[in-house]
């Protein structure tokens, strides 16, 4: 028998209500002032760039697209585009926890010897989730995602 777990809202919680409300801690980073010179809100530009494409965009969407969305609208560079996705990373990591249960659970299965995958529809790629999920727990270095 194989048990899956969806990874955000269900092992993974964060400290804000909204998802989008990381773009607000993500704001205030002196990091991100630093790297985003522009009069718009970074808020706002980061949801507006991740809600258009998505609307246009006919497969599932990264977060390097999303950036790239951002890079192209307001003349970023590829290294500030980079920077910025590590930081929304570290932000995400700073502001998340496990939900013990959940994990409990996984690690009672995983000693009994049954199979447990992750899952996630986030536009992280498998290895920043794993990272994500292993500055938690070492548990999720070796659960596929």
């Amino acid at each position: 028998m194989l048990y899956s777990f969806d990874i955000f809202d269900t092992i993974l919680y964060r400290t804000v209500p909204n998802s989008t409300d990381i773009f607000l801690l993500m704001e205030q980073k002196p990091e991100v002032k630093a790297l985003w010179k522009n009069q718009n809100s970074f808020v706002e530009v980061r949801r507006k760039a991740e809600f258009w494409l998505r609307r246009r965009s006919t497969t599932e969407i990264s977060i390097e697209d999303i950036y790239g969305e951002i890079g192209k609208k307001y003349n970023l560079s590829k290294d500030v585009q980079k920077q910025l996705v590590t930081l929304e990373l570290a932000t995400e990591k700073e502001n998340s926890f496990l939900h013990a249960k959940a994990v409990n659970k996984i690690k009672n299965l995983q000693s009994k010897g049954k199979n447990v995958i992750l899952l996630s529809d986030m536009y992280w790629h498998e290895a920043e989730v794993r990272d994500l999920l292993s500055s938690k727990d070492p548990i999720f270095s070796n659960v596929p995602i």
